[in-house]
């Protein structure tokens, strides 16, 4: 199974997503990408703060980490695409309809970029909201056939 976790700019949210998520579930595909707009710049480093939660919380290094730009070839890839607020979700669809039916709300509610505090994000919505899909995404993890190469 392939997850993709999508934000604005893939430097807060959808890096805390993946990483936390990838931490309880290694044996899924987990990739992140921000959402393609005009002048938005990819290729920065992961928000300093959320750097150090990683770190501290999963002994994950984010030092080499960099943003990317969401693709076509990621949404094509992914069962399923996590977004962090409904403005996500609307400008995936636009940029990608054809994600439309794989996108889901990952926290139970939508959290904003703007003016945000990485560990009040980290404690009050990514990890209840990894608790909540992990027995989920167990069950599919373990019905899907194994492949042998």
């Amino acid at each position: 199974m392939t997850i993709v976790f999508v934000c604005s700019q893939n430097k807060l949210r959808s890096v805390v997503g993946s990483e936390s998520l990838r931490a309880r579930r290694p044996g899924l595909t987990i990739e992140s990408g921000g959402i393609p707009k005009e002048g938005r710049k990819f290729g920065c480093k992961a928000n300093k703060r959320v750097r150090e939660i990683i770190q501290s919380r999963y002994g994950v290094d984010l030092s080499v980490y960099r943003s990317k730009a969401l693709t076509k070839e990621m949404i094509e890839r992914a069962d399923r695409i996590f977004v962090f607020s409904k403005h996500n979700r609307e400008k995936l669809v636009e940029h990608f309809p054809s994600a439309e039916v794989k996108i889901e709300l990952f926290c139970k509610r939508s959290v904003s970029d703007w003016n945000v505090n990485p560990a009040e994000i980290f404690e009050q919505d990514i990890l209840p909201a990894v608790g909540h899909w992990d027995p989920l995404l167990k069950r599919v993890q373990k019905k899907a056939p194994s492949t042998i190469t």
